[in-house]
């Protein structure tokens, strides 16, 4: 199950909090493995913690209370850039009584062993005869043409970019990857008051950017991403909004939106993107309105987007989506629009998330089976499109329950029996078609009741 957790670590006894990111690691998988003996009569007290490229900032650290005569194991990982340079710092708090006490740090790179001691210090990074970690390495790298030495700007940015985005992609100069890289290090390589957030929205943006089809990302474009046409950003610099409709991009999304953490409405429809939808999207904590219709997207829905907390908006119209509907679904959401796509299976998606759902579009799809009868636990319903599927059966008693509805769209089904009369509660309707189906006797006199209704 995923875990979500605070975007800053949390130092206490015996506890430690980090984030937890969706989606497959681009850089190296670290584990770090810490063996802790605390021997005499008196607790001990441990605490280390892993820096990265000559930061003050932990990427990971912990802090424990060790019982006399006990040993403690404790096991962490991270994702880091396999281009960087890393120290393992460790220290038992002092005591008056100087009982004797152990610690032994392993650390393992994607699985193979890099080093294990009992040194305070431990420092190891990017190996250049090894093509890996090493310890007590930190060898220079060639970036954009140009070395980056251990410490320098462009080493700082470029590491961070490879664990965005991998170093194989960033490598090859046919990507949008490395354009982009070169670019944001090109911008930034004499900057020495370097915000690393910053200039991930900038390699961010320009990626997305670079699916407008032009092969070359141009460098005119201004270091500050807030004032990029189509972006709107908070008082701290912060990407909120991003808003490109019909601007004619094309390719895949980036998985890297996804780190885009203060990012509230992406726009993205009416243009040539294909591809899947990027699990790395369940990241966007903080989004509200996602709107990716009028594309080519196929696949299946990831279940860590429907689920987003904060998701107002769904709007997957007119794509090549297939397969059957995620069953979880954030409770926030309003409006949710997966017409026009080539979805199967059953509608069995009805739960207490929908308790604030106005607008359910699945209209042209492939769906069966019968409307649901849980279709009610959806009171604040105001459009219901389910025309152009394969839904059979009745008409449930529970749609007279959803009492907002102003539009009723069901034609073109295979739903059968008779209308039913309960129908004539939803005095708000002012649009219900029913028109091809197979459906048996007259139109119910209750409907005289429906003085709004425009369209029947």
């Amino acid at each position: 199950e995923r875990s979500l957790n605070c975007a800053c670590c949390t130092r206490c006894f015996n506890k430690f909090s980090s984030n937890v990111p969706v989606g497959e690691c681009q850089g190296i998988n670290t584990t770090i493995v810490l063996e802790i003996t605390a021997s005499g009569y008196y607790d001990e007290e441990f605490q280390w913690h892993m820096l990265a490229d000559n930061s003050s900032t932990p990427l990971l650290q912990g802090l424990y209370s060790i019982p006399e005569g006990t040993t403690q194991s404790h096991s962490y990982s991270t994702c880091v850039s396999p281009t960087g340079c890393f120290t393992l710092e460790s220290a038992f708090k002092p005591n008056p009584w100087n009982a004797k006490k152990t610690a032994t740090t392993s650390f393992y790179a994607n699985g193979q062993h890099i080093v294990s001691s009992d040194d305070a210090t431990i420092k190891f990074g990017f190996s250049s005869t090894q093509d890996t970690l090493a310890r007590n390495s930190c060898d220079t790298y060639t970036v954009c043409g140009t070395n980056a030495p251990e410490g320098s700007t462009r080493r700082t940015i470029f590491n961070m970019l490879v664990q965005l985005s991998g170093l194989t992609k960033i490598l090859d100069k046919t990507s949008i990857e490395y354009h982009a890289a070169c670019w944001v290090i090109g911008q930034n390589d004499l900057d020495k008051n370097l915000e690393l957030f910053n200039l991930k929205q900038q390699y961010i943006m320009a990626l997305l950017y670079f699916t407008d089809g032009n092969s070359i990302f141009t460098s005119h474009f201004p270091n500050d991403v807030c004032i990029w046409d189509g972006v709107e950003c908070n008082t701290n610099q912060d990407v909120t909004s991003i808003s490109l409709s019909r601007r004619n991009l094309a390719g895949t999304l980036p998985l890297e939106l996804g780190a885009l953490h203060t990012l509230q409405y992406l726009r993205l429809d009416h243009n040539k993107l294909d591809g899947t939808v990027p699990m790395e999207l369940g990241n966007l904590f903080h989004l509200k309105k996602l709107n990716l219709g009028y594309n080519a997207f196929h696949g299946t829905i990831p279940s860590e987007v429907s689920e987003l907390p904060n998701l107002e908006v769904l709007n997957f119209t007119e794509n090549k989506f297939s397969g059957t509907l995620p069953t979880k679904y954030a409770s926030t959401l309003k409006v949710v629009d997966l017409s026009d796509n080539r979805f199967e299976g059953e509608i069995d998606i009805f739960d207490a998330s929908f308790a604030s759902l106005e607008h359910l579009h699945l209209s042209t799809n492939f769906f069966k089976g019968t409307i649901p009868l849980e279709i009610s636990v959806a009171p604040q319903l105001k459009t219901l499109h389910l025309q152009g599927n394969k839904l059979s059966g009745q008409m449930p008693q529970s749609l007279s329950e959803l009492t907002n509805l102003t539009e009723l769209i069901l034609q073109d089904n295979d739903l059968t029996g008779t209308i039913p009369t309960s129908l004539g509660m939803l005095t708000k309707l002012n649009t219900l078609l029913l028109s091809y189906n197979p459906f048996e006797g007259p139109i119910p006199q209750e409907f005289q009741s429906l003085k709004r209704l425009s369209k029947l």
